[in-house]
């Protein structure tokens, strides 16, 4: 574990004629007090000549190691620009750089590493003091939980997350907690101008000019906004989310299950035909089940007016090791089912409706919202709606094998409930 004294960092600074703006002061002292850090800033902000500086500190240190990376190659290579150039005017000859493996070393052990998440076996070290991960929101959160976030263990050491936001994803849940201070992060977010060096009032404007409000938003301000690839980009928690569930006497009531592949989504609807509101009131989000444990959930969660109706993913009908029935075939022939009258309904859909359906229930041209979620019964389900991205140049969204489970399974819902109602599927949003 390398000491972190504010002092030397300073000394360093200006030995490199580093001069840090106001907010990459901040984060200076910030390192020196915390070992979490997670800076969500604009472009040209100066993130990535910062963590820079704090990688040439740690490589000042005997034994001291470090672990850059990035999503792609390419990305990478962008920050060891700034690593090399650094790290050999402060170190001069007493660094050997070797750019083939992207490593550097010193005669006292100190050595740093880069990595991405393209190369996987490229981040299964150990023992860093320092782990910078660059654009982190472009990364899937598995890369942080089993890749980097062991890595720092035996020596208790420091991660920087370094980003421009992406969405509410698994950074914006760490800079949630940076904010409140809890669970050892600290976070800060700042404007790209705040980068005096960089960005003056003309360039500014140029900037302004040349983007849409929400990309600017995203970009330059750093805010946490919707971005033009989420598919639900109407969806908020103030409009479509709700603490309590309404009085569902007279409502019915529908579950759906998407089997998956390694995931298993079920969620659990209500209906009112009156005023035609829809309310995701539980869901079950997790690792594939057996056909019993399905029919056992099915079972626990029954609403006291019954189901209306089950529907299931078109993969309901693959066979399983469940010796040899598929989902659907097998809750088909249980006695529990048969009693209720109950058989699960299959819909052959695309994409797209579904989507242009679901998007009209979050809200309509008529400024109309019939659609809503109970955020302590369905969390996961409402995080989706974040989280959820178009394919570069489609109409369908990323099968990530996380979040379009859940998509799945809500807009077979809602498409059988349109098909029910004698709607039909033509709506053109």
């Amino acid at each position: 574990m390398i000491v972190k004294d504010r002092r030397a960092l300073q000394a360093l600074a200006k030995a490199l004629k580093f001069r840090p703006h106001a907010g990459q002061v901040k984060v200076l002292e910030a390192f020196c007090q915390n070992r979490f850090l997670c800076l969500v800033c604009g472009r040209r902000w100066g993130k990535t000549l910062l963590v820079s500086l704090l990688a040439a500190y740690v490589m000042l240190h005997r034994d001291g190691k470090v672990l850059a990376m990035s999503k792609t190659y390419k990305l990478a290579f962008k920050m060891w620009r700034y690593l090399a150039r650094d790290i050999k005017r402060l170190l001069g000859q007493n660094v050997k750089i070797n750019n083939s493996e992207m490593t550097m070393t010193t005669p006292w052990g100190a050595v740093l590493e880069l990595g991405t998440a393209e190369n996987p076996d490229s981040l299964l070290g150990d023992g860093y003091d320092l782990v910078i991960a660059d654009e982190a929101a472009t990364l899937k959160e598995v890369i942080f939980e089993q890749n980097l976030s062991p890595a720092i263990r035996d020596r208790k050491g420091s991660i920087v997350l370094i980003s421009t936001p992406r969405g509410f994803n698994w950074v914006f849940n760490k800079f949630r907690l940076g904010q409140s201070r809890e669970a050892g992060w600290w976070s800060y977010t700042g404007p790209s101008n705040e980068n005096v060096h960089v960005w003056d009032k003309d360039e500014w404007e140029l900037a302004k000019r040349q983007s849409d409000p929400i990309y600017f938003r995203q970009e330059y301000l750093a805010e946490f906004v919707v971005f033009a690839d989420q598919v639900y980009c109407d969806f908020t928690e103030e409009r479509n989310v709700i603490t309590e569930l309404p009085d569902l006497t007279g409502w019915d009531h529908y579950l759906c299950i998407d089997p998956g592949y390694r995931t298993a989504a079920l969620l659990w609807a209500a209906h009112n035909r009156v005023s035609d509101e829809l309310v995701f009131y539980r869901e079950h989000i997790g690792p594939r089940l057996r056909n019993e444990d399905i029919l056992k959930l099915i079972r626990e969660h029954e609403p006291e007016a019954g189901y209306t109706a089950i529907i299931s993913d078109i993969a309901g009908h693959a066979r399983t090791g469940d010796a040899g029935f598929s989902l659907i075939s097998y809750l088909n022939e249980q006695e529990w089912m048969m009693q209720r009258n109950l058989y699960i309904t299959v819909h052959k859909q695309g994409i797209t409706t579904g989507i242009n359906l679901v998007k009209s229930r979050i809200l309509n041209a008529n400024g109309e919202t019939r659609l809503r979620y109970v955020s302590g019964g369905c969390p996961e389900l409402i995080r989706m709606h974040y989280n959820l991205m178009y394919e570069e140049g489609r109409e369908v969204y990323v099968k990530d094998g996380v979040w379009d489970h859940p998509a799945d399974a809500e807009r077979y819902i809602i498409y059988h409930l349109d098909r029910a109602l004698g709607r039909g599927v033509h709506i053109d949003l």
